[in-house]
């Protein structure tokens, strides 16, 4: 970023179906599937589109690279007990998660000394460890979207979210975490009201920070529209499930 039969997990993408009523007052019916490890390759291109399309607003600007895909993303198709979940309407996906095991391998060996190629590294690891968190217990998200049109709606994400804490249990951890950008405040590029692109803090509440703070480097819109690498300052926070 997915159900919640830990037996099923790796063998066959499972669906569940649910009639939810939104904030906007009408009936849908919802697609929720889940994909974990080699599942996840076909959904690559899928990723990378969301994560294109939604992290290139403020505060994370970020362009990814245009003819590859982020290694971050592909690592999900590698890792043992990384999960994905699409949840469609009529046909059309309208939210996608994604996370995997905070101490999985790959997941710091993506470290390669530029901070620009990775969600996370070495020294991270060791500040969570610091702050008294057991990295085997911590489940990480890589992030949590909605369409536009359904953001921060509180039953599609309490939907996804449950999902998430049901595996999370299944595979024997017990907290979940994030990283937030925390922007800048003088930067030129902040709206007026920004809208947060994912629910934490929004419709997700008691998270706690966990003291981790890091400085990453990424390549960032400005102003005039060029790209060029920025820094970014990002914190960690967690929940137990």
């Amino acid at each position: 970023m997915r159900i919640f039969f830990a037996c099923a997990l790796l063998s066959c993408t499972l669906f569940s179906f649910c009639k939810a009523s939104f904030t906007q007052g009408e009936d849908f019916m919802l697609e929720l599937s889940t994909y974990s490890t080699e599942q996840v390759a076909p959904l690559l291109p899928l990723l990378q589109d969301w994560g294109v399309r939604e992290f290139v607003r403020y505060p994370y600007l970020w362009v990814p690279p245009q003819d590859e895909i982020f290694e971050a993303y592909a690592l999900l198709a590698e890792e043992k007990n990384s999960l994905v979940t699409l949840v469609k309407h009529q046909g059309k996906v309208i939210a996608v998660a994604a996370g995997v095991p905070f101490d999985a391998e790959r997941l710091h060996a993506l470290f390669d000394g530029k901070d620009t190629e990775v969600h996370l590294e070495p020294s991270v690891l060791q500040r969570v460890r610091q702050m008294g968190f057991d990295p085997s217990q911590i489940f990480y998200m890589s992030y949590f979207l909605t369409a536009p049109e359904y953001r921060n709606d509180k039953h599609l994400v309490e939907l996804i979210y449950d999902k998430y804490v049901q595996f999370i249990r299944s595979i024997g951890k017990s907290q979940i975490c994030y990283f937030d950008d925390l922007g800048r405040a003088d930067h030129p590029l902040k709206p007026e009201n920004p809208a947060p692109i994912e629910p934490w803090g929004v419709v997700l509440h008691g998270f706690r920070s966990m003291h981790v703070k890091k400085e990453f480097s990424w390549p960032t819109v400005q102003q005039d529209g060029s790209v060029k690498d920025e820094i970014h300052h990002l914190e960690f926070f967690v929940k137990d499930v």
